[in-house]
C-alpha cells in the first residue's frame, strides 16, 4: 500500500514506547487509559544527504559560483535544502533568464505560468549558460493554485516512454493472478458454514488477548489500506504513465490496475476481521475512512513519475515492515489466524516494494541526475499516510 510511511512498530505488552509530549499526536481515544503508540513517519534525510556528499562535498555545502561544477536551478534548490517543487512563489524571478524558455499552460484557468523573467541578475557574461535540460526533474514551473504541477521535463518524458517495453516485460513478474492469490474469505469465518457462529466465537476469543496499543496500530493499518482509492487516483495523475481511459492497454496502466486489485484485498480482510472481533467501534473507523478519502492525498508529486516512484518504493517498504511487525506480535499474543492474515499482507507488500524499487533502479540507469534529484526531493517531502490521517481524525474509540 502506498499510504505514506506507516505506523510505528508496535511494542510487546511489556514494552512502553517513549513519546515526547512536545510531539505527541492527537490521541486515539480509548475507553480506559493505556500507553499509546505514536505513528511515526519514515524519513531518510540523513541517508539522502549521505548520497549527495559526492555532489556537494564533505561539508554538505553547495559549490561556490567559482566552482567548475554546473547545477540547474532545481538542483541548487534541492542541494541547499529546499524542495524542488514547493518553493515559495516570489512576485518576480523564479529562474535565471535564458536558462529555459517560459512554459505555456494549456489554458489560463488550468495553470498559472511563472515566467523566467524578473529582476535577478543574469549569468555572468564570462561564463556560458549551462544547458539544464538534461534530466527529468527540470520541467517547466507550472502552478495550479498553490501546487506545482507537471514538473516532468522533455528528457523525463523520453525516459518514461523508453521504459514502456521494460515495464511490460518486468513488472508482471511482481504480480499474481486472482487464481493464484489468497482472498479474504480464505482467512475469515465461512458465513455459509453451519458452524459459522462457532468460528466467530473462536476469532473473538483469540482477539480478546490483543492489547490496546496493538489494536490502535492494527486499526491504523486498516484505515491506511482502505484509502486505496486515493492511491490509485494519485498514480493516474502521473504524466506518461497514467491510465488515460480507465482501461488503457499500456504496460503502465496494466500495472496500476493489477497492483490496485491486489491491494484491495488488504483493507477488505482487515476491515472484516476487526468487525468480527467486536473490539473496535466500526462506526468511528468507517467515518475516519470516509473523511480520509474525501480530503484527498497530496504528497507533492507534481504529476512526476520520478517523484512518485521514489515515494512508493519507500512507502511499500514501510507498509511491509508494519504488517510484518503486527504479524509477529499477533503470534506473540496468541492470535494465530491474525498472524497468518497480516503475514500474507506483508508478503504482498514485499513484492510491491520490489517492483517499485526496480522501477526506480531503472530510472537511475537511464537518467541518474534526474533520479538522484528526485530522491533528494522526496526525502524532504515524504510523510506517512498515517500522519495525514491523524491530522483529520477526531477520535477512534476502542470497545474494550
Amino acid at each position: 500500500m502506498l499510504g505514506p510511511s506507516r505506523w510505528a512498530q508496535p511494542a510487546a505488552a511489556s514494552q512502553q514506547p517513549a513519546v515526547s509530549s512536545a510531539r505527541r499526536p492527537t490521541a486515539w481515544t480509548l475507553r480506559r487509559p493505556v500507553q499509546q503508540l505514536s505513528p511515526c513517519p519514515v524519513t531518510h534525510n540523513d541517508n539522502a544527504r549521505a548520497n549527495l556528499v559526492n555532489v556537494c562535498g564533505s561539508s554538505g555545502s553547495i559549490p561556490s559560483s567559482n566552482s567548475q561544477t554546473k547545477f540547474s536551478p532545481t538542483a541548487v534548490r534541492i542541494l541547499s535544502g529546499s524542495s524542488a517543487g514547493s518553493a515559495s512563489r516570489p512576485a518576480g524571478l523564479i529562474l535565471p533568464p535564458g536558462v529555459r524558455s517560459a512554459p505555456v499552460a494549456a489554458t489560463a484557468a488550468a495553470a498559472e505560468v511563472v515566467a523566467s523573467v524578473g529582476s535577478s541578475p543574469a549569468p555572468e557574461a564570462s561564463r556560458p549558460a549551462a544547458d539544464y535540460r538534461g534530466h527529468g526533474l527540470d520541467g517547466p514551473i507550472l502552478w495550479l493554485g498553490n501546487q506545482r504541477v507537471h514538473s516532468l521535463s522533455e528528457r523525463g518524458r523520453e525516459v518514461m516512454q523508453s521504459m514502456s517495453n521494460w515495464a511490460g516485460k518486468e513488472l508482471p513478474r511482481y504480480l499474481k493472478s486472482a487464481e493464484r492469490s489468497w482472498q479474504p474469505a480464505d482467512l475469515l469465518p465461512d458465513s455459509a458454514s453451519p458452524d459459522f457462529y462457532d468460528q466467530v466465537a473462536a476469532l473473538r476469543a483469540a482477539s480478546a488477548n490483543l492489547p490496546n496499543d496493538y489494536l490502535v496500530v492494527l486499526v491504523g493499518d486498516m484505515v491506511t489500506e482502505e484509502a486505496l482509492p486515493s492511491y490509485m487516483n494519485m498514480l493516474n495523475t502521473l504524466d506518461e504513465t497514467r491510465d488515460e481511459t480507465g482501461a488503457s492497454d499500456t504496460p503502465w496502466a496494466h500495472w496500476t490496475r493489477h497492483w490496485t486489485a491486489e491491494e484491495n484485498r488488504h483493507g477488505d480482510v482487515l476491515n472484516k476481521y476487526l468487525y468480527l472481533s467486536g473490539r473496535v467501534d466500526m462506526h468511528s473507523v468507517e467515518s475516519t475512512i470516509q473523511r480520509l478519502i474525501g480530503r484527498g492525498l497530496d504528497p507533492k508529486l507534481e504529476n512526476n513519475p520520478y517523484l512518485c516512484f521514489v515515494y512508493t518504493s519507500f512507502q511499500e517498504r514501510a507498509t511491509r515492515i508494519s504488517h510484518g511487525n503486527t504479524a509477529r506480535l499477533a503470534q506473540y499474543h496468541g492470535d494465530l489466524p491474525l498472524a497468518k492474515l497480516t503475514g500474507l499482507i506483508a508478503s504482498d507488500e514485499a513484492r510491491h516494494e520490489a517492483a517499485y524499487t526496480a522501477i526506480v533502479a531503472e530510472i537511475f540507469e537511464r537518467d541518474p541526475d534526474g533520479a538522484m534529484l528526485a530522491f533528494a526531493d522526496m526525502m524532504r517531502k515524504v510523510r506517512s499516510q498515517a500522519e495525514v490521517g491523524r491530522q483529520h481524525t477526531k477520535q477512534l474509540v476502542l470497545v474494550l
